[in-house]
């Protein structure tokens, strides 16, 4: 997989093949695979740091205004002073549990009201009154002073997708660190950008039960095949395209092919 400007196809075609182990024809040796999870590694020992900056309620329904630590690594330079601070809504049901939790990834239209943690939080607030807890985290593109980088095929669009499945199996660490949440029940819903980061939470999280794809990127071997990204391609030059493409080979989610997923349920919603 690989990334382009943000521009380009609403954030879609910014990382090939962002997932699908579902349609990966390859069959990668265990000592592959375990080479390619590398590159998605974190502490997951690190502490998370949790505080908490407001509380409401609705109907019974408290709803958490906090944030988390994610380790960032080498990638600060590119995801901002704050891409590993995580702000997020915390949804929790009346109740001691355990409760089945959901992550909730927003999408990145730009200029969309809803372009954060706020996309979902109705359906949050609706899940809760049937016993649901669930986490609304903030991308990390839209974190106090990240700065994004619109230069075709840079090394900031890998960064940031690395960083938010951090962030997001961050806030998995946060959900099953509670005694109210179910560590069986453990769900993603990722829209658009987040559906993205949702192919590779199915293929590297086990702790995943289910995941929802909303809008997302298939492969880069259907994405290559379209118009846009042929044009794109000879726009930035073909040169430059392939040889990013290779630098980067290890973010095609067709290598993590449907045999390695770690998830037992995937639905993907494509419009």
């Amino acid at each position: 997989m690989l990334a382009f400007p943000i521009h380009i196809l609403e954030l879609r075609v910014k990382i090939f093949a962002l997932f699908f182990i579902l349609l990966a024809p390859l069959a990668l040796g265990q000592e592959s695979y375990d080479t390619l999870l590398h590159h998605w590694s974190y502490d997951q020992g690190a502490p998370l740091n949790v505080t908490q900056a407001g509380v409401q309620k609705r109907e019974g329904v408290s709803i958490y205004d906090i944030s988390f630590a994610s380790p960032v690594d080498n990638r600060s330079t590119f995801v901002g002073p704050n891409g590993g601070v995580v702000t997020a809504y915390l949804v929790v049901p009346p109740g001691s549990g355990p409760f089945p939790a959901v992550i909730y990834g927003h999408w990145c239209m730009p200029g969309s009201e809803k372009k954060n943690r706020t996309e979902f939080l109705d359906e949050a607030i609706v899940l809760a009154h049937s016993g649901v807890i669930s986490l609304l985290p903030d991308h990390v593109i839209i974190h106090p002073g990240f700065v994004q980088d619109n230069t075709p095929l840079n090394d900031q669009q890998i960064a940031v997708e690395v960083q938010q499945n951090v962030n997001l199996r961050r806030g998995a660490d946060l959900l099953l660190a509670r005694s109210d949440v179910d560590r069986e029940r453990l769900a993603y819903v990722g829209h658009s950008c987040d559906a993205s980061a949702g192919g590779f939470l199915s293929g590297i999280d086990k702790r995943f039960k289910a995941i929802v794809i909303m809008a997302g990127d298939l492969s880069f071997e259907i994405d290559k095949k379209t118009k846009s990204l042929q044009e794109y391609r000879q726009k930035v030059g073909p040169e430059k395209f392939d040889a990013f493409a290779a630098k980067y080979s290890w973010m095609d989610g067709g290598k993590l092919r449907l045999s390695r997923s770690t998830c037992s349920h995937v639905f993907a919603i494509r419009k």
